[in-house]
């Protein structure tokens, strides 16, 4: 199971960055928990995840999940801006999590939000997901 959560914003050398707060975990495995936090600018966000999952799901299938949660105006000084990328992040954990994403979707989106790979964590969930699918 995938979390993000947009906890914040922060301001940087003149950009704005979204703190996202982030966890992997399974549910069978009770202490397998990743945790970590990210900071993106919302041109990351739409460059690195939203257009390239976007993409791998397909127009169709990203029409029916995503078409009630638009992800973010271009720009990011809009105060609608942390609400639409927290609806959109939301809606992307749900179609990860209920296994409607592709494999490479997860996998851009575990790269764009940093994920600990290294994490003893992380490690043993990938070694529970390839043993036991």
């Amino acid at each position: 199971m995938l979390e993000i959560a947009v906890a914040a914003e922060e301001e940087a050398d003149g950009h704005c960055y979204y703190v996202l707060q982030c966890a992997v975990w399974r549910p069978s495995e009770e202490f397998c928990r990743s945790e970590w936090c990210s900071r993106r600018r919302l041109l990351h966000l739409r460059d690195g995840l939203h257009d390239p999952v976007k993409e791998q799901l397909g127009l169709e299938l990203y029409a029916t999940h995503f078409g009630s949660t638009p992800f973010a105006a271009r720009g990011g000084f809009w105060s609608s801006t942390a609400s639409r990328l927290r609806s959109w992040c939301q809606t992307l954990t749900g179609v990860i999590n209920d296994a409607t994403a592709p494999p490479a979707a997860v996998a851009t989106a575990l790269r764009l939000l940093g994920a600990p790979e290294k994490d003893p964590a992380m490690k043993a969930l990938a070694r529970s997901c390839i043993s036991d699918p």
